[in-house]
């Protein structure tokens, strides 16, 4: 006589765990995203949102350490603008041609973004 084997691929829940699952569902509980949020948004890039909606017009990285008085290096602001970008919180409006070759790039605020914080 042969044994049948029989495999489930859930694993069993442990008593009354619907139960809860259920009652819990039903309430009117939410998750506080703020604490989660103000963990995971750099500052820096809070400031860069802050500065073009006030200053109200494209900026590069260099006007942008001018506009936040020494708060930040031109370097963390490339670095940030580059995430911010990523995401779409904020758009190149022009490049033009700087000195050494460079080319410097001017920054607003996205398509979606009213301009008011």
């Amino acid at each position: 006589m042969k044994r049948v084997l029989r495999v489930s691929c859930h694993k069993p829940k442990p008593d009354g765990v619907r139960e809860r699952a259920a009652a819990a569902a039903g309430s009117a509980r939410s998750f506080d995203w703020s604490t989660l949020v103000a963990r995971k948004i750099n500052p820096v890039q809070v400031l860069i949102i802050e500065a073009l909606a006030w200053i109200g017009q494209p900026l590069s990285a260099t006007e942008l350490a001018s506009v936040l008085e020494g708060d930040c290096y031109v370097e963390n602001l490339t670095y940030h603008l580059k995430r911010l970008r990523e995401i779409g919180a904020i758009r190149v409006s022009r490049r033009e041609p700087s000195l050494g070759g460079r080319t410097k790039t001017f920054y607003v605020l996205g398509e979606g973004e009213s301009g008011a914080i």
